[in-house]
C-alpha cells in the first residue's frame, strides 16, 4: 500500500481575482460607514456645541495674524534654532545649526536655503528691526577626525538691502552674494 500525497489546489487566476474583489469590497464598506459615523458626529457637535457666528466679512476686516520674528524663524528651523535674540536698537542675531546632508554640496545648499529662508521669515514678521545677523554652525572635522563646532556662515543685512529683494523670485544660491556683510569659511563657500 502507497501513500499518496494529497493534491494541492491550484490557484487560478479566477479565484484570485475574487479574493482582490472582496478585499475592496470589505474595504469600501468600512470607508462608507466611517463616512456615515463622522457625519453623525459632526452634525451631533453642531447641534449640541454650537459656535459663535461670525459678522460677515464685508462688515469687519480681519487683521493676519502676523508672528514675531522669532517664532517665524523657530517654525522654520525646531531643534536646529539655537540662539534668537533682539535689541531694542533693532538688531536681530540668529545662530542656527546647519542641517547635515548626504554630500557636501547638498550641506553647502542647506546653508543657503536656511539663511534664505530666515531672512524671509524675519521679514514678513511683526519684529520691526534694521539690522539682521545670521550665524550658521556646523561641526568641522580635522586631519586627525576631530569634530568640533565652528561658525561656518556669517550673514549680516540691512533693512534698506532686504526692502530690495524679490522673495518670488529670488534664488537661495545668491543669499552670500547680496549680504551686505560675509564671512563664509572655505569649505561653504563653493
Amino acid at each position: 500500500m502507497t501513500i499518496s500525497k494529497p493534491r494541492k489546489k491550484a490557484v487560478n487566476n479566477r479565484s484570485l481575482l475574487y479574493l482582490v474583489i472582496g478585499i475592496w469590497g470589505v474595504l469600501a464598506v468600512g470607508l462608507v460607514i466611517l463616512a456615515m459615523l463622522w457625519s453623525k458626529q459632526t452634525a451631533y457637535e453642531d447641534e449640541h456645541f454650537p459656535t459663535q457666528t461670525a459678522a460677515p466679512r464685508s462688515a469687519t476686516k480681519a487683521k493676519p495674524i502676523i508672528p514675531d520674528a522669532k517664532a517665524a524663524v523657530r517654525k522654520h528651523l525646531g531643534e536646529r534654532l539655537i540662539d534668537y535674540s533682539y535689541d531694542p536698537a533693532g538688531v536681530i542675531v540668529v545662530t542656527w545649526r546647519i542641517e547635515v546632508g548626504l554630500t557636501d554640496s547638498l550641506i553647502r545648499a542647506s546653508a543657503r536655503r536656511d539663511a534664505a529662508e530666515i531672512l524671509r521669515r524675519a521679514n514678513g514678521s511683526s519684529t520691526g528691526f534694521n539690522t539682521i545677523t545670521m550665524l550658521g554652525i556646523y561641526a568641522l572635522e580635522d586631519s586627525f577626525g576631530n569634530r568640533e563646532d565652528a561658525t561656518v556662515v556669517a550673514l549680516t543685512f540691512k533693512r534698506m538691502t532686504i526692502n530690495k529683494i524679490n522673495w518670488d523670485n529670488f534664488l537661495p544660491e545668491n543669499i552670500y552674494d547680496i549680504a551686505d556683510e560675509a564671512k563664509i569659511h572655505p569649505a561653504f563657500d563653493q
